[in-house]
Protein backbone atom coordinates (compact mmCIF):
# COMPACT_ATOMS: atom_id res chain seq x y z
CA UNK A 1 0.00 0.00 0.00
CA UNK A 2 1.90 3.46 -1.08
CA UNK A 3 0.45 6.75 0.43
CA UNK A 4 2.98 8.45 -0.72
CA UNK A 5 2.77 11.41 -2.87
CA UNK A 6 5.75 14.06 -4.26
CA UNK A 7 6.69 17.75 -3.99
CA UNK A 8 9.68 19.04 -5.17
CA UNK A 9 10.72 22.09 -3.18
CA UNK A 10 12.95 23.60 -0.11
CA UNK A 11 11.41 24.14 2.77
CA UNK A 12 11.00 21.58 5.54
CA UNK A 13 8.05 21.40 6.97
CA UNK A 14 6.64 20.56 10.35
CA UNK A 15 3.35 18.96 10.55
CA UNK A 16 0.55 19.66 12.79
CA UNK A 17 -2.49 17.03 13.54
CA UNK A 18 -5.43 19.00 14.05
CA UNK A 19 -8.40 20.06 11.87
CA UNK A 20 -7.82 23.36 10.15
CA UNK A 21 -4.78 24.04 12.19
CA UNK A 22 -2.16 22.66 9.67
CA UNK A 23 -3.75 23.16 6.32
CA UNK A 24 -0.98 25.63 5.12
CA UNK A 25 2.62 24.87 4.26
CA UNK A 26 4.99 27.89 3.20
CA UNK A 27 7.45 27.63 0.86
CA UNK A 28 9.90 30.02 -0.23
CA UNK A 29 13.17 31.01 -2.67
CA UNK A 30 16.36 32.19 -1.18
CA UNK A 31 17.23 34.43 -3.35
CA UNK A 32 14.18 37.03 -4.41
CA UNK A 33 11.36 38.75 -2.40
CA UNK A 34 9.40 36.72 -4.48
CA UNK A 35 7.83 33.49 -2.74
CA UNK A 36 5.41 30.48 -2.85
CA UNK A 37 3.10 29.68 -1.08
CA UNK A 38 1.19 26.28 -0.60
CA UNK A 39 -2.35 25.40 0.75
CA UNK A 40 -3.40 22.14 1.64
CA UNK A 41 -6.85 21.56 3.16
CA UNK A 42 -8.75 18.09 3.64
CA UNK A 43 -9.58 17.36 -0.68
CA UNK A 44 -6.98 19.56 -2.41
CA UNK A 45 -3.39 21.08 -3.36
CA UNK A 46 -2.81 24.71 -4.37
CA UNK A 47 -0.14 26.36 -4.38
CA UNK A 48 0.05 30.33 -6.18
CA UNK A 49 3.15 33.09 -6.02
CA UNK A 50 3.27 35.90 -3.37
CA UNK A 51 5.35 38.61 -2.22
CA UNK A 52 6.63 38.18 1.30
CA UNK A 53 9.35 39.05 3.67
CA UNK A 54 9.85 36.24 5.02
CA UNK A 55 12.54 33.51 3.63
CA UNK A 56 12.37 29.69 4.69
CA UNK A 57 15.35 27.69 3.56
CA UNK A 58 14.52 24.43 5.91
CA UNK A 59 12.69 25.37 8.80
CA UNK A 60 9.20 26.92 9.69
CA UNK A 61 6.45 26.64 11.82
CA UNK A 62 2.67 28.45 11.40
CA UNK A 63 -1.05 27.92 12.21
CA UNK A 64 -4.01 28.36 11.52
CA UNK A 65 -7.81 28.75 12.44
CA UNK A 66 -10.00 25.38 12.05
CA UNK A 67 -11.30 27.29 8.86
CA UNK A 68 -7.85 26.70 7.32
CA UNK A 69 -6.86 30.62 7.60
CA UNK A 70 -3.74 31.55 8.82
CA UNK A 71 -3.09 33.56 11.94
CA UNK A 72 0.99 33.16 11.93
CA UNK A 73 4.07 31.94 10.97
CA UNK A 74 7.67 32.32 11.90
CA UNK A 75 11.45 30.82 10.18
CA UNK A 76 13.22 31.11 13.77
CA UNK A 77 14.06 34.87 13.23
CA UNK A 78 10.92 36.52 13.75
CA UNK A 79 6.78 36.42 13.88
CA UNK A 80 4.60 37.35 11.05
CA UNK A 81 1.18 37.83 11.50
CA UNK A 82 -1.36 37.17 8.49
CA UNK A 83 -0.81 40.36 7.08
CA UNK A 84 2.71 38.90 6.41
CA UNK A 85 3.99 41.86 8.99
CA UNK A 86 5.76 41.60 11.77
CA UNK A 87 3.89 40.44 14.56
CA UNK A 88 3.79 42.66 17.31
CA UNK A 89 6.58 42.60 19.84
CA UNK A 90 7.11 39.19 17.04
CA UNK A 91 10.54 40.95 16.39
CA UNK A 92 14.18 39.27 18.06
CA UNK A 93 12.86 35.71 18.44
CA UNK A 94 15.70 33.71 19.72
CA UNK A 95 18.39 35.15 21.15
CA UNK A 96 22.06 34.84 20.18
CA UNK A 97 24.60 33.99 17.60
CA UNK A 98 23.03 31.20 16.10
CA UNK A 99 20.01 33.73 14.85
CA UNK A 100 22.59 36.52 14.09
CA UNK A 101 24.19 33.67 11.62
CA UNK A 102 21.05 32.27 10.02
CA UNK A 103 18.61 35.44 9.86
CA UNK A 104 19.13 38.92 7.37
CA UNK A 105 20.57 40.40 6.28
CA UNK A 106 23.26 37.17 6.17
CA UNK A 107 20.68 34.41 6.63
CA UNK A 108 17.48 32.98 5.37
CA UNK A 109 15.50 31.45 8.43
CA UNK A 110 16.66 28.80 10.32
CA UNK A 111 18.17 25.47 8.55
CA UNK A 112 16.83 22.57 10.95
CA UNK A 113 13.68 21.26 9.94
CA UNK A 114 10.74 21.24 13.57
CA UNK A 115 12.93 23.90 15.38
CA UNK A 116 9.69 25.37 15.91
CA UNK A 117 6.15 24.12 16.85
CA UNK A 118 3.40 25.88 16.89
CA UNK A 119 0.41 25.09 19.46
CA UNK A 120 -3.12 26.74 20.54
CA UNK A 121 -3.66 27.19 24.54
CA UNK A 122 -5.69 24.46 25.76
CA UNK A 123 -8.95 25.60 26.56
CA UNK A 124 -8.39 28.84 25.19
CA UNK A 125 -10.02 30.42 21.27
CA UNK A 126 -7.35 33.11 20.93
CA UNK A 127 -4.13 31.93 22.61
CA UNK A 128 -1.27 30.10 21.37
CA UNK A 129 2.26 28.83 22.07
CA UNK A 130 4.90 28.66 19.99
CA UNK A 131 7.90 26.30 21.09
CA UNK A 132 11.05 27.26 19.39
CA UNK A 133 14.82 26.16 19.59
CA UNK A 134 18.33 27.84 18.67
CA UNK A 135 21.46 26.51 18.15
CA UNK A 136 25.21 26.64 20.33
CA UNK A 137 28.53 26.77 19.77
CA UNK A 138 28.16 22.65 20.23
CA UNK A 139 25.69 22.46 17.38
CA UNK A 140 22.74 21.89 19.13
CA UNK A 141 20.29 23.40 21.54
CA UNK A 142 20.75 24.55 24.96
CA UNK A 143 17.03 25.48 25.71
CA UNK A 144 13.81 24.95 24.98
CA UNK A 145 12.07 28.06 24.52
CA UNK A 146 7.94 29.31 24.37
CA UNK A 147 6.64 32.66 23.47
CA UNK A 148 2.99 33.15 23.82
CA UNK A 149 0.57 34.96 21.21
CA UNK A 150 -2.85 36.35 22.01
CA UNK A 151 -4.13 36.92 18.79
CA UNK A 152 -7.18 39.30 20.10
CA UNK A 153 -4.76 42.19 20.38
CA UNK A 154 -3.54 44.67 17.90
CA UNK A 155 -6.97 44.36 16.06
CA UNK A 156 -7.08 40.99 15.55
CA UNK A 157 -3.72 40.38 13.84
CA UNK A 158 -2.72 39.20 17.44
CA UNK A 159 0.92 40.13 19.53
CA UNK A 160 3.41 38.29 21.48
CA UNK A 161 2.68 38.41 25.12
CA UNK A 162 5.97 36.68 26.77
CA UNK A 163 8.48 35.91 24.31
CA UNK A 164 11.68 33.83 24.72
CA UNK A 165 10.23 32.06 27.91
CA UNK A 166 12.91 29.22 28.71
CA UNK A 167 10.85 25.96 29.72
CA UNK A 168 14.04 23.84 30.56
CA UNK A 169 17.57 23.93 29.87
CA UNK A 170 20.06 21.34 28.45
CA UNK A 171 22.10 19.60 25.46
CA UNK A 172 19.24 19.20 23.15
CA UNK A 173 18.69 17.90 20.14
CA UNK A 174 17.39 20.06 17.32
CA UNK A 175 13.55 18.76 16.58
CA UNK A 176 10.28 19.49 19.05
CA UNK A 177 7.46 17.40 18.03
CA UNK A 178 3.59 17.42 20.13
CA UNK A 179 0.68 15.35 20.04
CA UNK A 180 -2.50 15.20 22.22
CA UNK A 181 -3.25 14.46 25.61
CA UNK A 182 -5.62 11.61 26.02
CA UNK A 183 -7.92 13.97 27.55
CA UNK A 184 -8.55 16.10 24.08
CA UNK A 185 -7.23 18.94 25.80
CA UNK A 186 -3.63 19.11 26.62
CA UNK A 187 -0.73 18.86 25.04
CA UNK A 188 2.46 16.65 25.00
CA UNK A 189 5.55 18.13 23.63
CA UNK A 190 9.24 16.04 23.37
CA UNK A 191 12.18 16.78 22.45
CA UNK A 192 15.53 14.72 22.75
CA UNK A 193 18.36 14.97 24.84
CA UNK A 194 21.87 15.13 22.73
CA UNK A 195 24.05 12.34 23.17
CA UNK A 196 22.01 10.33 25.17
CA UNK A 197 18.88 8.04 25.42
CA UNK A 198 17.04 10.48 26.93
CA UNK A 199 13.77 12.11 25.76
CA UNK A 200 12.32 15.20 27.47
CA UNK A 201 8.53 15.83 27.72
CA UNK A 202 6.21 18.43 29.18
CA UNK A 203 2.56 18.67 29.32
CA UNK A 204 1.30 21.96 28.39
CA UNK A 205 -2.38 22.41 30.40
CA UNK A 206 -4.88 25.61 30.20
CA UNK A 207 -2.56 27.18 33.21
CA UNK A 208 0.87 26.16 31.91
CA UNK A 209 3.53 23.77 31.32
CA UNK A 210 2.09 21.28 34.43
CA UNK A 211 5.94 19.30 34.06
CA UNK A 212 8.61 19.14 32.71
CA UNK A 213 10.18 14.94 32.85
CA UNK A 214 13.06 12.58 31.02
CA UNK A 215 13.02 9.34 30.73
CA UNK A 216 15.34 6.84 29.33
CA UNK A 217 14.36 4.98 25.86
CA UNK A 218 16.43 2.13 25.83
CA UNK A 219 17.82 3.02 22.73
CA UNK A 220 21.47 3.10 21.43
CA UNK A 221 22.03 6.76 22.24
CA UNK A 222 21.11 9.56 19.80
CA UNK A 223 23.57 12.76 18.70
CA UNK A 224 21.95 15.81 16.65
CA UNK A 225 22.29 13.70 13.37
CA UNK A 226 18.58 12.78 12.88
CA UNK A 227 15.33 13.12 11.34
CA UNK A 228 12.79 14.89 13.02
CA UNK A 229 11.06 13.13 15.84
CA UNK A 230 7.48 12.22 14.98
CA UNK A 231 4.33 11.15 16.75
CA UNK A 232 1.68 9.11 14.69
CA UNK A 233 -1.37 11.00 14.43
CA UNK A 234 -3.28 8.75 16.58
CA UNK A 235 -0.14 9.47 19.38
CA UNK A 236 0.54 5.60 20.03
CA UNK A 237 3.74 5.61 18.14
CA UNK A 238 6.77 7.93 18.12
CA UNK A 239 9.71 7.58 15.68
CA UNK A 240 12.76 9.36 14.45
CA UNK A 241 15.91 7.93 12.36
CA UNK A 242 19.61 8.28 13.38
CA UNK A 243 22.54 8.55 11.36
CA UNK A 244 26.26 8.42 12.31
CA UNK A 245 28.89 9.65 9.58
CA UNK A 246 31.38 7.39 9.54
CA UNK A 247 34.07 9.33 6.79
CA UNK A 248 34.24 5.59 4.94
CA UNK A 249 33.61 6.14 1.07
CA UNK A 250 32.51 2.71 0.61
CA UNK A 251 30.03 3.08 3.66
CA UNK A 252 29.66 6.92 4.44
CA UNK A 253 26.53 6.82 6.69
CA UNK A 254 25.71 4.08 9.49
CA UNK A 255 21.33 5.01 9.57
CA UNK A 256 18.43 3.52 11.89
CA UNK A 257 15.25 3.98 12.70
CA UNK A 258 13.69 3.93 16.48
CA UNK A 259 9.85 3.41 17.19
CA UNK A 260 8.65 3.45 20.48
CA UNK A 261 5.28 2.82 21.82
CA UNK A 262 3.63 6.38 23.32
CA UNK A 263 0.78 6.27 26.31
CA UNK A 264 -1.47 9.83 25.73
CA UNK A 265 -2.59 9.31 29.17
CA UNK A 266 0.91 9.21 31.04
CA UNK A 267 3.43 10.71 28.46
CA UNK A 268 5.52 7.75 28.87
CA UNK A 269 7.20 5.71 26.08
CA UNK A 270 7.99 1.54 25.98
CA UNK A 271 8.56 -1.22 23.92
CA UNK A 272 11.43 0.61 22.04
CA UNK A 273 12.82 -1.14 18.30
CA UNK A 274 15.60 -0.52 16.87
CA UNK A 275 15.63 -1.07 12.97
CA UNK A 276 18.95 -1.10 11.28
CA UNK A 277 17.89 0.98 7.91
CA UNK A 278 21.55 0.11 5.93
CA UNK A 279 20.92 3.67 3.94
CA UNK A 280 24.39 4.15 2.50
CA UNK A 281 23.03 7.46 1.56
CA UNK A 282 22.13 10.18 3.83
CA UNK A 283 18.20 10.46 4.78
CA UNK A 284 15.98 12.85 6.45
CA UNK A 285 12.33 12.37 6.13
CA UNK A 286 10.19 10.17 8.38
CA UNK A 287 6.38 10.34 8.14
CA UNK A 288 3.36 8.28 9.81
CA UNK A 289 0.44 7.31 7.05
CA UNK A 290 -2.58 9.24 7.99
CA UNK A 291 -4.22 5.63 9.28
CA UNK A 292 -0.66 5.77 11.65
CA UNK A 293 -0.19 2.10 10.07
CA UNK A 294 2.75 2.72 7.87
CA UNK A 295 5.96 4.83 8.59
CA UNK A 296 8.30 5.82 5.87
CA UNK A 297 11.44 7.19 5.99
CA UNK A 298 13.73 8.56 3.16
CA UNK A 299 17.28 8.62 1.93
CA UNK A 300 18.07 10.62 -1.14
CA UNK A 301 17.31 7.83 -3.66
CA UNK A 302 14.58 5.70 -2.44
CA UNK A 303 11.62 6.08 0.15
CA UNK A 304 10.78 3.15 2.36
CA UNK A 305 7.53 1.66 3.79
CA UNK A 306 7.25 -0.71 6.60
CA UNK A 307 3.89 -2.01 8.42
CA UNK A 308 3.83 -1.68 11.63
CA UNK A 309 0.92 -4.24 12.18
CA UNK A 310 3.43 -6.58 10.94
CA UNK A 311 4.81 -9.41 13.08
CA UNK A 312 7.87 -8.48 12.28
CA UNK A 313 8.27 -4.58 11.09
CA UNK A 314 11.32 -4.94 10.07
CA UNK A 315 11.20 -7.27 7.81
CA UNK A 316 7.86 -5.80 6.43
CA UNK A 317 10.25 -2.63 4.69
CA UNK A 318 9.63 -2.25 1.13
CA UNK A 319 10.94 0.32 -1.53
CA UNK A 320 7.90 2.22 -2.95
CA UNK A 321 9.40 5.03 -4.37
CA UNK A 322 13.10 5.02 -6.53
CA UNK A 323 14.67 8.02 -7.77
CA UNK A 324 14.64 7.80 -11.43
CA UNK A 325 17.35 10.31 -12.71
CA UNK A 326 14.65 12.94 -13.83
CA UNK A 327 15.64 16.65 -12.75
CA UNK A 328 14.23 19.83 -12.53
CA UNK A 329 16.57 22.68 -11.52
CA UNK A 330 18.80 20.07 -10.12
CA UNK A 331 18.83 17.30 -8.17
CA UNK A 332 15.36 16.10 -7.53
CA UNK A 333 15.92 13.64 -4.85
CA UNK A 334 14.04 12.82 -1.61
CA UNK A 335 13.98 14.97 0.96
CA UNK A 336 11.87 15.74 4.45
CA UNK A 337 8.71 14.20 4.42
CA UNK A 338 5.41 15.97 5.77
CA UNK A 339 1.74 14.58 6.15
CA UNK A 340 -1.21 17.14 5.33
CA UNK A 341 -4.28 17.51 6.23
CA UNK A 342 -5.49 15.89 3.28
CA UNK A 343 -4.00 12.62 3.93
CA UNK A 344 -1.32 12.73 1.59
CA UNK A 345 2.50 12.50 2.38
CA UNK A 346 4.47 15.25 0.68
CA UNK A 347 8.34 15.07 0.33
CA UNK A 348 10.70 17.96 -0.46
CA UNK A 349 13.80 17.74 -2.48
CA UNK A 350 16.63 19.06 -1.69
CA UNK A 351 18.53 20.79 -4.66
CA UNK A 352 15.40 21.75 -7.10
Amino acid sequence: MREIALLLMICLPHNLLAQGLNHNWLLGYTTSNMHAKAEIDSTSFQIFSMVREMKFIGSQANIADTAGSILFYTNGCWIANSLNDTMKNGGGLNPGQFAGGNCPPLGYGFPVPSMQIALPWPDSSHKYVLFHQTGNNNNNASELFYSLINMNLDSGRGAVTQKNQIAFSDELCFGITACKHANGRDWWVAVLKDSSDVVYTLLLTPTGIANVSTQHLNVPDHHNFLSAPVFSPDGKKFAYTHTIPTGNVSLPYLRDLRLLDFNRCTGLFSNPTVINLADTFLGIGLSFSASSRFLYTSQFLKISQFDLQASNIATSRQFVALYDTFNVGGFTDFGNMYLAANGKIYTTSSGS
